[in-house]
């Protein structure tokens, strides 16, 4: 079965802890790497090799953020979350950005698969 790599960096201590377990517990999914922060992140995709980068910010900068990665890797998708957790932006290769709002575990698990649900706005 092919699992969906998936590296976290900037994310707040409790919301990466909150995105690893989520991840690990399903089958198709594996957390590829974990970084506080995101200077090193070019390093990390390098090393890491992910599909989806969880990366955190202030939610003013979620689109700005999610831009500025889609342009430096155009083939990940991206998924920005508020430093809350509760919005964010996914950002997938030759699509639209999609605004996540109210972010739950569903929908959480469904960006990282690349799938919308019905708390997103494209």
């Amino acid at each position: 079965m092919h699992r969906i790599r998936i590296l976290a960096t900037g994310l707040p201590r409790l919301l990466c802890d909150i995105v690893g377990e989520l991840a690990t517990r399903q089958p198709d999914m594996v957390m590829v790497g974990r970084r506080p922060t995101r200077p090193a992140l070019g390093e990390a995709v390098r090393a890491c090799r992910p599909e989806v980068v969880v990366v955190g910010c202030r939610a003013s900068e979620l689109s700005d953020t999610g831009r500025q990665l889609r342009s430096d890797y155009p083939r990940l998708r991206i998924l920005a979350l508020a430093d809350d957790g509760r919005s964010g932006v996914l950002i997938e290769p030759e699509r639209s950005a999609l605004t996540l709002e109210d972010i739950s575990p569903e929908s959480l698990l469904a960006a990282l698969r690349g799938r919308s649900s019905s708390n997103a706005k494209g």
